[in-house]
């Protein structure tokens, strides 16, 4: 932040008016008692002297010594968080303040990322030793264990170099692909540590930079292995990178091209990550490029110094220099324990995100819905709705072997846990204060196009009541009172005829019978599933527990012959014998949420005499009961056969390293329902044979133009922008496309719970004379956490009067939220 400070006015004592909003409860008195305290001069409102105080008392470190702030930083914030410009700060402002930038400082989320502490880089083909910087990379290890032990981290993720043995970084691999004409080092007079530049590939159009290095960190080798004597905690996340035998990768977030990512972004959002920590090999190649990533992915990032090695001290304080120019701070390992509690709050790592959040929030909150007496008096504070809102970033599908995701609710962060006031986070719809957003903006800003596909919202005739700001990114619910009372008010008011749908007049009885719903049925028996509806439950996308750390999710049995299931299974399902022997999972089998059999054929009502066994061996007197799959191992194979494998794949290393999360099957043979970055991955899309993508995203571009048919609409998920002005373009394309029978649709998104969810009901309400209901339940049975935003809802809703001229559907039936 610089050595000259302002001259911040100091507060009266050391008293941290923070210590009560870190506790694991707390109640609304907190914030009220927070925001008075800085109030000086009991006027209901922060002047920026008292603004200062709070900067003072915010930004210092476990003893309460502040950080200095230089001046100019002090007007930015103050200007950033006096939404309404009347310079002063009201305790709305400061609730709305409160919901990232300063509850990142309070109570932040940590992760520890441990960077390639594997063999290789210790005493293997490339050892941190002997090296200019005269660094042992072995040295790190006592020291990141002591961390392990000493700080309570939310999150703590291991990261491998994870080499095929073709790959491009390998010096003994030069002469597999042509060199460019570009490149100054021939295959046959480069040496180790050269650096040559690779021709394109089919894949890549592009030339290709490549240090060529020793062969290392092979899969499934022991160089790859972590270090024997380094910590490993049970549920750590694992990211494998370097995967790709084309692409090299340093960063635990991107390949050194940055055309595909890893699944850390994925996993550390999904948990609500907003620190980094990053430790390990090498301090000036991976580690260092894994913080750059980590900061350009929004996450306040602190590098561990003293728990890293390097290979050249040149190299190091280049590295830091660029490092600390973005925000991100080296410390050592002493301070850290203090940093992780919220206790040592360092405003170097504050202030980009800070800044950043501000703004957002202060752009899409709408001006008149301040109070008018936006001065609150000091003995009655009107505690406003809360709810946490998570800026969106882009998150990824890894070009790793593994991918995994888990059913939030089952990963209690200190944001869930911590927040009397705020409701776990769910994927029910929430409610927020509203904001208006700033529009579906390109790279370069917004455009007028792209301001075009706004709704004008009149904020004094609708209610204050919404959705998520952002579905793709879950947000937690508002206080029970206050829930309760805006749910009144939605009831009550029939100011929003969209809203209050039994006072909307398109209610009434039709004026002609509705033409008959035509969706697809499902032909399958009770107790059985069909081979779609598995590959689907393999891969439930933000709420799959399959592929996470509880692989008791979903425990698939063959009841074939031992012979048959060694010749090609479905991935990760376990031999009959070997079930009911008790060789696996077999003492904890009640835990697992569902448990599916197949044989053969699945024959209705013939089941064989082994799956007659384990269904009564796993669901004695009907506790649990178990599925069977309609049509057996060959329906399975026939739709999916990159699901199959000979591999007996069950452990949860050997799922995170070998198992690929899937889009949702919507319709057989046609149309999907995915991610941004299942769109991106070539295996996905190859092995579906997607032949159009519908990109409804800002996040994500359309990398397979020279194989893939794409429409980009490209609109951010917030509830006023006019998603219902493209249903037609999206339907004709999607009609034009299934003209052709081998033609396959993916849809995508972000996450693929809100944008592409509404134009796929947009899509099936047309094509099949459904409502919003009858298609939202047909969607929701194949995805359960399709969710479209209060806004697209309501859009949906007017689609429907449109194509029937009667309005069927009631946007607050409970099944939409």
């Amino acid at each position: 932040m610089g050595t000259k400070g302002s001259s911040m006015p100091s507060t009266p004592d050391i008293y941290d008016p923070f210590d009560s909003l870190r506790r694991k409860n707390f109640s609304d008195e907190e914030y009220e008692n927070c925001f008075r305290y800085f109030d000086f001069q009991k006027q209901g409102f922060w002047t920026r002297e008292d603004f200062c105080r709070f900067l003072n008392a915010l930004f210092s470190n476990e003893k309460r010594k502040p950080y200095p702030i230089l001046s100019e930083q002090i007007d930015q914030y103050f200007h950033e968080t006096d939404f309404n410009q009347d310079k002063k700060i009201d305790f709305n402002e400061f609730l709305q303040a409160w919901k990232k930038p300063i509850k990142c400082a309070v109570r932040p989320v940590s992760a520890l990322v441990i960077v390639d502490v594997q063999n290789d880089f210790i005493s293997g083909s490339l050892a941190l030793h002997s090296c200019p910087a005269n660094h042992e990379g072995e040295e790190v290890v006592p020291i990141i264990n002591q961390v392990i032990r000493n700080v309570n981290f939310d999150v703590i993720a291991y990261t491998y170099d994870w080499h095929p043995s073709n790959h491009i970084s390998f010096y003994e691999n030069r002469h597999l692909r042509k060199i460019s004409s570009k490149s100054r080092v021939s295959a046959a007079a480069a040496h180790v540590h050269d650096k040559v530049i690779f021709a394109g590939s089919s894949n890549l159009t592009d030339t290709i930079e490549q240090i060529l290095w020793p062969a290392h960190c092979v899969q499934n080798t022991p160089g790859a292995d972590l270090h024997r004597d380094l910590i490993r905690i049970q549920n750590a996340v694992h990211v494998y990178k370097g995967t790709n035998p084309e692409l090299d990768s340093y960063s635990a977030f991107w390949d050194n091209m940055k055309l595909s990512k890893t699944s850390l972004d994925d996993q550390l959002k999904e948990r609500f990550v907003t620190d980094v920590y990053v430790v390990g090999l090498a301090t000036d190649v991976c580690v260092a490029s894994t913080a750059t990533h980590a900061v350009e992915n929004n996450y306040r990032t602190v590098l561990i110094e003293d728990a890293c090695r390097g290979v050249s001290e040149h190299a190091i304080e280049v590295k830091r220099i660029e490092l600390n120019q973005i925000g991100c701070i080296f410390v050592h390992s002493d301070v850290v324990p203090a940093m992780v509690t919220g206790e040592d709050r360092r405003p170097e790592i504050a202030r980009a995100i800070f800044v950043e959040n501000l703004k957002t929030i202060g752009r899409h909150r709408p001006r008149d819905l301040t109070s008018k007496n936006s001065s609150i008096s000091t003995s009655n504070i009107t505690t406003m709705p809360l709810a946490r809102t998570i800026e969106r970033n882009s998150v990824s599908l890894p070009n790793s072997p593994q991918k995994t995701y888990t059913l939030a609710s089952n990963l209690p962060t200190q944001y869930e846990e911590n927040d009397s006031t705020e409701e776990k986070v769910s994927t029910k719809k929430t409610l927020d204060i509203p904001r208006k957003n700033s529009g579906s903006s390109q790279k370069t800003g917004i455009t007028s196009a792209s301001a075009a596909s706004r709704r004008s919202v009149n904020h004094d005739v609708l209610p204050v009541m919404r959705g998520r700001s952002n579905t793709d990114v879950q947000s937690a619910m508002s206080t029970s009172n206050n829930l309760r009372q805006q749910q009144a008010n939605i009831s009550g008011s029939g100011s929003d005829k969209t809203i209050n749908h039994h006072n909307n007049p398109r209610s009434q009885s039709p004026t002609s019978p509705k033409p008959k719903c035509t969706l697809p049925t499902t032909l399958c028996q009770p107790g059985y599933v069909t081979a779609s509806k598995l590959f689907n439950m393999m891969g439930y996308g933000l709420q799959n527990q399959y592929l996470f750390m509880l692989a008791h999710y979903l425990y698939i049995i063959d009841c074939r012959s031992k012979e048959k299931f060694s010749e090609s299974h479905i991935i990760t399902a376990i031999h009959w014998e070997d079930a009911l022997s008790g060789a696996v999972y077999i003492s904890i089998v009640e835990r697992f949420s569902e448990i599916v059999l197949y044989d053969d054929k699945g024959i209705f009502f013939n089941t064989s005499t082994e799956m007659r066994r384990v269904s009564n061996r796993f669901s004695p007197s009907g506790t649990k009961t178990c599925l069977t799959l309609s049509g057996g191992f060959e329906a399975f194979r026939t739709l999916f056969p990159f699901a199959c494998t000979q591999s007996d794949i069950r452990s949860t290393v050997d799922r995170e390293k070998f198992l690929t999360i899937y889009p949702s099957v919507v319709l057989d043979n046609q149309l999907y329902l995915g991610t941004g970055h299942q769109a991106t991955n070539w295996k996905v899309v190859r092995d579906l044979k997607i032949t159009h993508i519908i990109n409804i995203s800002i996040e994500h571009h359309c990398v397979f133009t020279d194989k893939i048919k794409y429409l980009h609409l490209e609109l951010e998920d917030m509830e006023d922008v006019l998603l219902k002005d493209r249903f037609d373009e999206t339907i004709h394309f999607m009609e034009a496309a299934f003209q052709n029978s081998s033609s396959r649709i993916l849809v995508h998104c972000n996450l693929g719970i809100s944008r592409s969810t509404t134009i796929l009901l947009a899509y099936l309400m047309k094509t099949y004379n459904a409502t919003v209901l009858e298609a939202f339940k047909f969607l929701r049975h194949r995805r359960p956490i399709v969710s479209p935003n209060i806004g697209f809802l309501r859009q949906l809703i007017e689609y429907e009067y449109e194509l029937f001229s009667h309005t069927y559907s009631d946007p607050n039936d409970p099944i939409f939220h």
